[in-house]
């Protein structure tokens, strides 16, 4: 929302994507921007697709995220689509419907592995809640009832398959002005999806953070975290430095 260095809320709020290669985290390719294949189909002040989370269906890139130019409605709603690296576009976009007919829909977390050729969901925390996504619709397959810390979580990466548990890093808005953000990462049991958490915290400082993705290997949990909404940096935890509840 900033024009000629001018953050106001007055301004249109626009989102761009960008992309970059890595195989060990230490070296990057340069980033290299992907946007849409197609103009929006509504007018709105938000522009773009957010939180754009990636999966892979074969060998085939994926991506999940929330929009209002390109929704089925003109508001806030999921979307996926193909990301394809070569022709650097955002393709095949399929506007997502709300289960509940919510004016805001977001944060919807891929259940994708990478052993599997899935197309499920997680839709929200409490109850944990996964489902499928066909033709644009989401229907439920699955609910576990959930600590009541889960009532706030939202989103936020995708899954990771680690030492016989899958991981997704979520996290907690408190309404201040600015918002907080706090995080906590979550394990699952691939067969009873119970859950398991680390008491929450936050990387850097205490504002707009968001995981943008994570990677576990060799006891280390690598994260990409947005810093209010931009200058995305790199983080490190060794996994048993963690609390857990």
């Amino acid at each position: 929302m900033s024009e000629n260095g001018n953050l106001s809320p007055h301004h249109h709020l626009r989102t761009r994507n960008f992309f970059f290669r890595t195989t060990d985290f230490t070296q990057f390719s340069p980033l290299e921007e992907i946007t849409p294949d197609r103009p929006p189909s509504h007018d709105r002040h938000i522009h773009g697709i957010e939180d754009i989370r990636l999966f892979r269906k074969g060998s085939t890139i994926y991506f999940s995220g929330s929009t209002c130019e390109y929704s089925h409605n003109g508001c806030i709603q999921e979307i996926q689509g193909v990301y394809d690296t070569k022709s650097k576009q955002l393709s095949s976009l399929i506007p997502m419907h709300s289960p509940h007919d919510h004016h805001v829909e977001k944060n919807w977390i891929p259940f994708n592995r990478a052993y599997e050729d899935d197309s499920r969901f997680i839709y929200s925390w409490h109850p944990l809640t996964i489902g499928r996504v066909t033709d644009g619709r989401f229907h439920t397959e699955q609910t576990v009832d959930t600590p009541y810390i889960f009532k706030h979580v939202r989103g936020s990466s995708t899954l990771v398959f680690y030492s016989g548990f899958l991981y997704t890093m979520v996290h907690i808005v408190i309404e201040t002005c600015p918002r907080k953000y706090y995080h906590m990462l979550v394990r699952l049991d691939p067969v009873t999806y119970t859950v398991s958490y680390t008491i929450p915290y936050y990387f850097v400082k205490n504002y707009i953070e968001y995981t943008l993705g994570i990677h576990i290997a060799a006891n280390m949990l690598t994260c990409v975290v947005s810093q209010n909404d931009c200058n995305p940096i790199l983080v490190r935890i060794q996994m048993d430095k963690l609390v857990w509840v």
